[in-house]
């Protein structure tokens, strides 16, 4: 053993003595109190009346020490933890998956709750309880549409749930204003509306995403009909080049000609720019393309890259309040109103 793990094993480092984490007790003698009392007045729940000049006095002694409640033993009393457990299904974490897991970080931790991610894999159900059941949470978000019956068995462990979305939300816009298919329909009314009338889509080759892409889709296409267009001609476009060059070659060679092609997102809309460069294709003057997600390097692209930018910011701050008040019993907050999407115009259209 070395010294520095020596003096580690000794609550100490090589810089010299660590200073010893306040206790309860540490409080209990600086306020002149009992134990209990320090429990009952830092607990948020006294079971006891105690008089407001010792809650004071117990509260100052608490902010003079630095002391904070172990999470370990608030775990123990009350059954709980303060995690929430953020469900995620097997998804590809692209920049806006990430985003919304740093934006539900950032929100509950202002909450006072400890926001905790768990991934799904192939094995199995990311909601499956053998995976949140361990850290006794208070809260579970799913970041997919839940069934039923998956939130009926969550509900029965005494946890609360919120969903990131629903699958209303999915197939025709949910209750927090969230949808899928006015994504596809803002790109093709913004390609129509600079003269496109012969339009493509770009759908994904990963599985993963489909009933994502499939509104999008339907979302595109019921604007093409709306505007009395043909129906986009689709490809699906996988990330790699030949892939993204055969899509670019079938729309280009199409008759009549595809024009302009709505990607499902930014990394697709990439690799049709990367494919239309080595096939010389001239973009946006023999086909333009719009993305979404309008990710940070979009704007540098080659040609920088027209995308649909998602702004999940008053979602997040929903799905937490309504979390929240759950926990509290209160009445749920009300949805945020309005587009969460706007269209960045840029030299690729």
């Amino acid at each position: 053993m070395t010294t520095a793990d020596r003096n580690q094993s000794n609550g100490r480092t090589s810089g010299g003595p660590a200073r010893r984490r306040p206790t309860g007790a540490d409080v209990a003698r600086e306020a002149g109190v009992s134990r209990a009392t320090v429990s009952y007045v830092l607990s948020g729940r006294p079971k006891h009346r105690i008089p407001p000049s010792t809650a004071d006095r117990v509260k100052a002694a608490a902010l003079r020490l630095g002391y904070t409640p172990s999470a370990t033993a608030r775990a123990l009393k009350l059954g709980r933890t303060d995690v929430v457990v953020g469900l995620l299904p097997d998804w590809p974490i692209g920049h806006t998956t990430g985003r919304v897991l740093e934006l539900l970080a950032t929100e509950f931790e202002a909450a006072g709750l400890t926001f905790m991610a768990h991934l799904g894999t192939h094995s199995g159900p990311a909601w499956a309880p053998g995976t949140w059941r361990g850290v006794s949470p208070v809260g579970i978000v799913s970041i997919e549409p839940m069934s039923p019956a998956n939130v009926a068995a969550i509900l029965a462990d005494g946890v609360v749930v919120e969903q990131w979305f629903t699958e209303k939300d999915v197939t025709d816009g949910g209750p927090a204003g969230r949808s899928f298919r006015g994504v596809g329909r803002a790109q093709v009314e913004y390609l129509a509306s600079i003269g496109h009338t012969r339009l493509g889509y770009a759908y994904p080759a990963d599985p993963r995403v489909r009933p994502f892409a499939d509104a999008r889709l339907e979302g595109a296409r019921e604007a093409c009909l709306r505007l009395g267009l043909g129906a986009p001609t689709t490809e699906t476009v996988g990330l790699d080049l030949v892939a993204a060059s055969r899509a670019v070659s079938h729309w280009t060679n199409h008759k009549p000609a595809v024009t302009a092609v709505c990607a499902y997102n930014d990394e697709v809309a990439m690799a049709i720019l990367a494919a239309a460069e080595a096939l010389n294709v001239g973009v946006p003057e023999r086909l333009a393309v719009i993305g979404v997600e309008d990710i940070p390097t979009a704007p540098f692209a080659h040609p920088p890259l027209t995308s649909i930018a998602l702004d999940n910011r008053p979602h997040a701050r929903f799905v937490v309040a309504s979390l929240a008040a759950k926990l509290r019993g209160d009445d749920p907050p009300t949805p945020p109103a309005g587009a969460d999407h706007r269209i960045v115009v840029r030299a690729s259209t």
